[in-house]
């Protein structure tokens, strides 16, 4: 699509591009309107960004255009562009959604042109973009078009394929159109050609849809220069009859035109078609549309501006009141929050609706699953040596040497032996896991007391405060761990399950044993139930001691499952338990007290 006419000096169109010293097509009209009815807002917006009292992000208006097929939409995205290769070729359609962003260089720099692949951009030329886009885009959902280029403004602008396009799900291109014109910062142009009753477009009723008074469409009706006239009337009084519709009369580029060559030809129509000559300068022209999509670019971002003043002022009058309290008051309120967002991302089970606390709780997931998973996977280390039942007949024969001093039978003297091996192993382990639990509710506690404590005095006490609690926690769960662990060398009965189901499997496992180690034809080694593949041939040369080496091993893993199992899941509760106390109640009072 070509632009309109220059436009003059009055009240009704109040810019004019050229009357600069540069050339027109080398700034896109859209760039001209941007610079003067949005420079002023568009730096209040970066103001605004660094605000720490704005929360979410100002989202920039971009501009939607959707139509039926063939209906001019390239064009017109086009010509706003200042002409960026859209419309190059009469054959070619927009296959799926196309994303550009426009983003403007200095003048003298090249150009720069990309399409966006999975795989990372692809650099182009500005005279195959339209036949790129329409390769590319086979077989993938959408795509992204970078132009980089001095006379344009930084903008996103997304073109659709036509609604009834061949080869296109509808229903899925509805809802992709859906989406987008859905959003309050999207413009949306409705193209429909000339010949053709706006009344019966889908896509005016899709506006009407999301947009019901019109405030951000704009009807662009296209392709007047091929409309006959007494046609071209009926549509421009059906128009007219439409409360509150903005629209505007242009017309497309063909074929190979220039951009500065169809804007001339724009010009030269609506100057010399009586039927368009009549028409207020307001609704003809690129030009004019250009206008109208900057001043709804305006108005949504003044919108967005006046409800973020509406925020400040609201926060201000909240907390004035609270400014001259003691700093106690303020510790107490940023306590609450604490203690709010503590609960859903360390307690509670639920998904947040806060991305900051979403973030974090994840992370706090990962760190526990990882501390969960290096001490199960160190805790199947204990007890697997090089060479199957070496430790226990090292035992039996060390209780041989002793044999007269001995208070129990060699077998229980082993038994003992090894299982205060294996508790003074997993001790460490265990106190490991409570260090990289409890360093990560530190961390999560650091960054949740930094979210809600403004003061930098009060932030550094409570963080302070907060660390010595769960240094008091940490001394006083590895008590607990050790108390733990010396019961069970004193005890050596128990009534879990677990225990007798392990045994239960002995006499069945020994017999499969004793077969493989006496056949010499057999491999050395062993399948073994619990214990899995272990070596056998080593232990042919004694074959009593290789019996009650079996024994013993069975005896102290069935022992030992429960015993594990035990002292896990007791840290791994009393971690639970003690973190709850800590959120819901621990915590605030020593802050409280420290403060």
């Amino acid at each position: 699509m070509a632009s309109s006419s220059t436009a003059s000096t009055s009240q009704t169109a109040p810019l004019n591009p050229t009357t600069n010293a540069q050339p027109l097509a080398e700034h896109s009209l859209l760039l001209a309107s941007y610079d003067h009815w949005m420079r002023t807002l568009l730096d209040t917006v970066d103001k605004l960004k660094n605000m720490t009292i704005v929360k979410e992000p100002i989202q920039l208006p971009k501009i939607v255009v959707v139509g039926a097929q063939s209906s001019g939409k390239s064009s017109v995205l086009d010509s706003l562009a200042g002409g960026i290769g859209l419309s190059g070729k009469e054959a070619i359609c927009t296959s799926v959604p196309v994303f550009i962003r426009l983003e403007r260089n200095h003048l003298g720099v090249d150009s720069q042109f990309s399409v966006v692949v999975k795989e990372g951009p692809i650099p182009i030329e500005e005279a195959d973009v339209a036949e790129t886009i329409f390769l590319a885009g086979l077989g993938v959902e959408d795509l992204s078009l970078v132009v980089k280029k001095a006379g344009v403004p930084n903008l996103t602008m997304v073109d659709f394929p036509g609604i009834g396009k061949d080869g296109v799900d509808g229903y899925w291109l509805r809802k992709k159109i859906m989406e987008q014109i859905s959003q309050e910062e999207s413009i949306i142009l409705c193209v429909v050609s000339a010949n053709k009753d706006f009344l019966e477009s889908e896509a005016f009723w899709m506006c009407r849809d999301v947009d019901p008074s019109m405030e951000r469409s704009i009807l662009v009706v296209t392709k007047v220069d091929m409309t006959p006239d007494d046609l071209l009337r009926v549509v421009i009084a059906g128009i007219a009859d439409v409360a509150d519709l903005t629209y505007v009369l242009v017309r497309n580029s063909i074929g190979d035109e220039t951009y500065a060559q169809g804007t001339e030809k724009e010009r030269t129509l609506f100057e010399n078609c009586d039927m368009l000559s009549g028409i207020h300068e307001s609704n003809k022209g690129i030009q004019s549309l250009a206008q109208k999509v900057v001043r709804i670019q305006g108005a949504i971002i003044t919108k967005s501006i006046q409800n973020i003043l509406k925020q400040i002022h609201e926060t201000i009058s909240i907390n004035m009141p609270n400014l001259n309290r003691p700093p106690q008051n303020a510790m107490r309120r940023a306590q609450g929050l604490t203690k709010a967002s503590l609960r859903k991302i360390i307690i509670e089970k639920e998904s947040i609706r806060s991305p900051y606390e979403n973030q974090m709780k994840n992370w706090f997931a990962r760190s526990t699953r990882q501390c969960q998973d290096k001490l199960k996977s160190k805790c199947d280390e204990i007890g697997n040596e090089k060479n199957f039942l070496d430790q226990e007949i090292e035992m039996l024969n060390e209780a041989d040497s002793k044999k007269s001093s001995l208070k129990f039978s060699r077998v229980d003297y082993a038994f003992f032996k090894i299982l205060n091996k294996r508790l003074d192993d997993i001790f460490p382990l265990l106190v490991d896991f409570v260090s990289g639990y409890l360093y990560g509710v530190t961390y999560v506690v650091k960054y949740v007391l930094s979210m809600h404590t403004a003061d930098p005095h009060l932030l550094f006490a409570a963080k302070q405060a907060a660390e010595n609690m769960i240094a008091r926690m940490k001394e006083q769960t590895v008590a607990h761990l050790r108390e733990a662990v010396e019961i069970e060398r004193a005890v050596h009965i128990t009534l879990n399950d677990a225990y007798q189901r392990i045994w239960d499997g002995y006499s069945a496992e020994k017999r499969n044993f004793l077969q493989k180690l006496n056949d010499n034809s057999q491999p050395g080694w062993v399948n073994l139930d619990h214990i899995g593949l272990v070596k056998v041939g080593h232990l042919r040369a004694n074959m009593d001691e290789a019996e009650l080496g079996f024994y013993l091993r069975w005896r102290i893993m069935s022992h030992w499952s429960v015993v594990r199992g035990k002292l896990v899941d007791n840290v791994t509760v009393d971690m639970v338990s003690s973190v709850k106390k800590l959120v819901e109640w621990e915590m605030e009072c020593e802050i409280l007290n420290k403060v």
